[in-house]
């Protein structure tokens, strides 16, 4: 299934790289990629307080670093707020490319005419996974994975709450999460050649001087985010291409349910 995922995403990408890349910028500035449910920061400034009361000489920089903690603390409530609407969005956008169907940058935004359902659905993914997280690591993982379909089935049909997407997502996912898992791990390879550059660059930090070390590592930084938005770019396509095989496939085994009398419950997709 992964491969076919990974085909059907690299087709429909054909000719749209550029897009999916400014889109895929603006998505990760965001935090609101399809692939992730949620997404946590936690900054220690114990260190930056110990700093100020040792070393009075070092005020500019606590300021400095106490000013960037608050402005990361606002932007993180900033996106979580209209992470929902954007996740909405992105995933049509994505689903219309493996579709082959026309695409442009306006439609991440177009999950903000549902802001109120994308913020809701957002929170209860969040609240879902953290509540299974706290129990044990791994139920959280799971369950991240059964929720994963759900800004897809809420980007194609407005007529549904938060809470039946999410429902629904747990029903097409049944028996479906250990292929998606499948599916982002045979993408390993790739985002540890994202990485590539900074490690490659990186003994220079070591041996190197500051005027010529700042350069060459803002070269490889620079480089391996390019490179990532392209890998993220054919990331989220194949996961369009993952969620519709699983609709697909389960609409046509209710078919074949139904046409055999089964006592099974209806379930529209």
């Amino acid at each position: 299934m992964s491969d076919e995922c990974k085909r059907i995403a690299l087709e429909g990408l054909k000719g749209r790289w550029k897009s999916s890349v400014l889109v895929a910028f603006v998505v990760m500035l965001f935090g609101a990629q399809c692939t992730s449910t949620s997404d946590f920061f936690s900054i220690n400034i114990s260190n930056v307080i110990d700093i100020f009361k040792i070393n009075p000489e070092y005020n500019k920089l606590v300021i400095i670093l106490i000013s960037a903690f608050a402005f990361l603390v606002i932007w993180s409530v900033v996106c979580f707020i209209i992470r929902g609407a954007m996740v909405i969005g992105y995933a049509r956008y994505n689903l219309h490319i493996v579709d082959g169907k026309d695409v442009g940058f306006s439609m991440l935004f177009a999950g903000f005419s549902r802001f109120g359902d994308g913020f809701i659905m957002n929170l209860l993914v969040t609240l879902f996974t953290l509540f299974w997280t706290l129990l044990f690591v791994i139920p959280g993982i799971i369950k991240s994975y059964a929720y994963a379909m759900a800004p897809y089935i809420l980007s194609e049909y407005p007529e549904i709450t938060p809470k039946e997407a999410i429902d629904r997502s747990r029903y097409v996912m049944d028996g479906n999460k250990l292929n998606l898992f499948f599916l982002h791990l045979s993408f390993i390879g790739w985002r540890l050649l994202c990485i590539l550059p900074i490690l490659a660059c990186s003994p220079l930090i070591i041996i190197g001087k500051a005027p010529v070390v700042i350069p060459v590592m803002t070269a490889a930084v620079i480089i391996s985010i390019i490179m990532t938005l392209f890998v993220t770019s054919y990331i989220e396509a194949a996961q369009a291409a993952f969620y519709r095989s699983i609709v697909y496939k389960r609409e046509s085994d209710q078919t074949l349910e139904n046409n055999e009398d089964c006592d099974c419950p209806e379930v529209d997709l």
